[in-house]
């Protein structure tokens, strides 16, 4: 023996189902021989239901009786695999109110099965609901009476589930007391919720009480020395349709009443607050006239100060009467003024009720006060008028005031007259009617306080300095004076012609007159320097390397000289030599300025060049790296290096950042250090990245596919697993056929097909798919050959291709050939083509509902007793349906009734004869016995 295999060894593990067992042995010669043996492994461990929904309370949906629930679906597990799961209610799913048991059934692949329960308890906690609550109703009483009929449409109710009762307080066409009663409306559900609503009848007492009895209106005479007299009378009396609470009287029988008319008023006023009142008039007259008493005798007064008048006083006289003085007025009161002359003060007296007694006297006023001058003005000084020896005066007139009046006032002069420089006396005088005179005065005087002009006299002049001098000679036209008076005097402190230096310089005038007054004008003479210094001795443009190590270079010079026209010169230089200069180009300024401001410039430029190279510092260290997970590099980080260099402002560049990704294999790193002048250098370093990451492999879903019915298996067309790498899929394997594509021919029962794909580096992954074949197991005729195997080998028939053999299908006629092949042959008629031999469907007479054989009242009497439940159904539905609409139901009564009694149209066909319906719809003809 050279050996012995086995397709299993002791200790394998096999899977649920049979499994044969191959041994084969080989001897040195290549002879062999196999036996073999079967291993059953049976599935018989219950499935479980993970997570099962706990019972559940909860109330129904607003408006509904029912309560849409949702729950987490309950998960699965089985140790092979599971089949379904199957529940009698699903999440979502509306409940009814009350409890609902849900039962989820769990069955695994090899027929165990297991079940689980919870109920869903649902709740009505909704109220019902009272629709038209009517509104508070208000009404005023009915006539005559203390209350009122309130009447109203009742209210009604709904509610979710039900309503059990609804109830009132009260009822529609109740009598309701004056006042406010509430009714109470009551619904009660069918599960025990309430709800109540109320609304007001208000019943208001409008009507008011009445008043009878009341006397007429009187009139009388105050008596005698009074002012009032008594009045009685007869009392009035009160009623109402509720009840009277009081009456009152604004006066009773026997009360004084004052002279005048008093309206007496009578009130009532119900319980309810209505009240009516009615009056009577009361008229007592007043006719006696008043008195006057203590009357002044005639007397006189002389004017007061000041005044052309006096204030005259006297005792006032007494006044009365019986009842009451209204008034009394005077032409003149005690303390007036009276005018000059003789004036008659008359009193009038009236009583209240218009009696008036009148009465008077006379007052006499004198004058003998004198006029008096006001507002003579003060003495007046003025200066003369401008360009003239005196001056036009101008003043407010004095005026004249009397006690009574002026006859007459004088004056010397007269407001804007002209008054020569000096002093002059201004005089007025007055005279009154009485010839009284009064006499006053005040001085004008003129003084000369202008001041003499000069003119001619230049605004300025202006020069620049004589060449090479520091000043130069400046001339002018002489100036003249005038005066308003008399003659001038002029004097200047320069003369035209003197020689100025540079600089400002004032020529004063001054002009003097006769009385003292003078002026002073002036111009100034300007000199400017307007001549330049030099300089002499600017270096030449200086070029330079930089000093080892320095980001510049020191630049020496022979320091520059300047002279000047007006003496000494300030030289600057905004750079000494000996200072360092940095690398560019620097411009030296010269800049010379004399003592008036003019300058003068001059430069040169310092020229250093920057020649010294920047230097990388820390360069990283080459490294290696893992690719990132997903990803075909890696992100590489490092210290960042820097430069250093003699001047600022130099840089350090890479060809690539810290935090970059770098792909799969060696990249190597440049690092630049420059500088602003151009110069550089570099370094470098590598960055290794492996790939280590295996590619990804997802077959296509598990394939189920039924066999060819000829051949019971199936060619089936493999989609290719989706797969991916992290840089690149190299190849894709099947262990079926070793390619790409498993496609191909699969026979009945389940194939496991191993999948393998390689990247481009080697990495590699495997995932496994089962591919399915299965045939319909139909057997319609119990003979052990699937229906589909035993059609597509030939050994039975299927005239109708639907995959049924023929013995199988419908054959209402007996004949041996389905009736759709027997009716598509033309073997039988389907005129109404509803897919039954006309032979075979059951005459009727349309109409003809109890069978009878005649169309009569009795027929839609009969289709009624059974539409409302008190009759039996046809045996025929299809002959009740008189109008065709493919149900049974009032309006079929109505239709043939119509016909039987109104002429309308009859029932369609089949209708006064047996046949079958031509549209080849049916709602159910079990029998009709009249027709064959």
């Amino acid at each position: 023996v050279a050996g012995m295999t086995s397709t299993h060894m002791p200790g394998d593990s096999f899977a649920v189902g049979t499994t044969e067992v191959t041994y084969t042995t080989m001897d040195i010669h290549g002879n062999e021989i196999s036996a073999s043996f079967l291993v059953t492994v049976i599935d018989d461990q219950l499935p479980t239901i993970i997570g099962m929904p706990a019972s559940m309370t909860l109330g129904t949906e607003v408006g509904l009786c029912s309560s849409s629930v949702s729950w987490v679906a309950p998960e699965s597990g089985d140790n092979c695999g599971v089949a379904t799961l199957t529940s009698t209610h699903q999440p979502g799913e509306v409940f009814l109110e009350g409890a609902t048991e849900v039962t989820y059934t769990l069955t695994d692949i090899h027929g165990n099965s297991t079940s689980e329960s919870f109920t869903i308890t649902v709740e009505d906690l909704e109220s019902p609901l009272i629709l038209d609550t009517p509104a508070d109703i208000a009404l005023a009483n009915d006539a005559g009476s203390c209350g009122a009929v309130a009447s109203w449409i009742d209210a009604t109710a709904s509610d979710n589930c039900g309503i059990d009762t609804l109830t009132s307080s009260h009822a529609s066409g109740d009598i309701f007391e004056v006042g406010t009663t509430e009714v109470t409306i009551t619904a009660l559900d069918i599960h025990g919720n309430s709800s109540t609503s109320s609304y007001s009848v208000i019943i208001t007492d409008n009507e008011d009480p009445t008043i009878s009895s009341m006397p007429a209106d009187m009139a009388l005479t105050a008596e005698g020395d009074h002012c009032d007299a008594v009045v009685s009378w007869v009392a009035p009396t009160s009623s109402d349709n509720c009840e009277v609470a009081g009456m009152t009287s604004t006066h009773l029988p026997g009360d004084i009443f004052t002279v005048g008319t008093t309206e007496v008023t009578y009130t009532t006023t119900d319980i309810h607050g209505n009240e009516t009142s009615a009056s009577v008039f009361i008229t007592v007259t007043d006719d006696e006239a008043p008195m006057i008493s203590g009357l002044p005798a005639d007397f006189s007064v002389s004017t007061e100060a000041g005044l052309c008048s006096a204030a005259a006083s006297w005792s006032e006289p007494t006044i009365s009467d019986n009842c009451e003085v209204a008034g009394s007025t005077s032409t003149s009161a005690s303390g007036d003024t009276f005018s000059l002359g003789t004036t008659e003060v008359t009193y009038s007296v009236t009583d209240i009720h218009g009696n008036e007694s009148t009465d008077s006297f006379l007052v006499t006023v004198t004058d003998d006060e004198y006029p008096v001058i006001l507002g003579i003005p003060a003495d007046i000084s003025i200066s003369s008028d401008l360009g003239l020896c005196g001056a036009s005066v101008s003043w407010v007139s004095a005026t004249t005031t009397d006690n009574c009046s002026v006859q007459n006032l004088e004056e010397t002069h007269l407001p804007g007259d002209y008054f020569p420089v000096g002093t002059t006396p201004v005089t007025y005088a007055s005279t009154d009617a009485s010839g009284n005179r009064t006499l006053g005065s005040f001085n004008v005087t003129v003084i000369d306080t202008e001041d003499p002009q000069i003119s001619g006299l230049p605004t300025g002049i202006e020069v620049s300095n004589d060449t090479g001098n520091c000043g130069a000679a400046v001339t002018w036209p002489a100036p003249s004076a005038s005066d308003n008076c008399d003659t001038v005097q002029l004097d200047l402190d320069h003369v035209s012609g003197e020689v100025f230096p540079v600089g400002i310089s004032t020529v004063i005038a001054t002009a003097t007159d006769q009385y003292g007054n003078s002026s002073q004008s002036s111009f100034e003479v300007v000199v400017n320097d307007n001549e330049s210094p030099q300089i002499f001795g600017t270096p030449a443009n200086i070029s330079l390397t930089n000093d080892s190590g320095q980001c510049g270079a020191i630049a020496s010079w022979t320091a520059p000289s300047a002279a000047d026209n007006c003496g000494s010169v300030s030289i600057q230089v905004s750079h000494d030599s000996g200072d360092q200069f940095p690398v560019g180009q620097t411009t030296v300024l010269i800049l010379a300025t004399d003592l008036y401001g003019n300058t003068t410039t001059s430069v040169f430029n310092v020229l250093v060049e920057d020649t010294e190279n920047p230097q990388v510092i820390g360069t990283p260290s080459s490294m290696t790296l893992s690719n990132d997970p997903g990803q075909c590099g890696a992100v590489a980080t490092w210290a960042a290096p820097s430069s250093t260099d003699n001047c600022s402002g130099h840089s350090i560049s890479l060809s690539h950042q810290s935090g970059d990704s770098f792909p799969v294999g060696t990249t190597q790193v440049q690092v630049t250090a420059k500088d602003a002048a151009g110069n550089a250098s570099s370094t470098t370093f590598d960055v290794t990245v492996l790939d280590e990451e295996n590619p990804t492999l997802e077959p296509s879903a598990d394939i189920t596919e039924g066999a060819t019915a000829a051949s019971c298996n199936s060619v089936i067309t493999v989609p290719a697993p989706a797969t991916a790498d992290n840089c690149q899929v190299a190849s894709v394997t099947n262990d079926q056929n070793g390619t790409s594509d498993a496609s191909g021919v699969y026979e009945l029962g389940t194939t496991i097909v191993t999948w393998t794909v390689t990247d481009i580096h080697g990495n590699e992954a495997s995932a496994s798919q089962s591919i399915t074949v299965t045939v319909d197991e139909t057997d319609c005729n119990a003979n052990g050959l699937p229906d589909v195997c035993e059609i597509g080998s030939g050994t039975a028939l299927d005239c109708n291709t639907n995959g049924i053999p023929d013995e199988c299908e419908v054959d209402c006629n007996g004949n041996g050939t389905p009736d759709d092949c027997d009716i598509a042959s033309g073997g039988s008629l389907d005129t109404n083509n509803n897919g039954t031999p006309d032979e075979c469907e059951q005459q009727f007479n349309r109409g003809d509902a109890n069978a009878t054989g005649t169309v009569d009242v009795t027929d839609p009497i009969y289709i009624l007793q059974y539409v409302i439940g008190t009759g039996p159904a046809p045996s025929c539905m299809d002959a009740g349906d008189c109008n065709d609409d493919e149900s049974l139901d009032l309006s079929d009564a109505i239709y043939l009734l119509q016909h039987l009694f109104m002429a309308s149209a009859p029932p369609p066909a089949p209708y006064g004869n047996c046949g079958i319906d031509p549209d080849g719809q049916s709602i159910g003809c079990d029998s009709f016995s009249i027709c064959p």
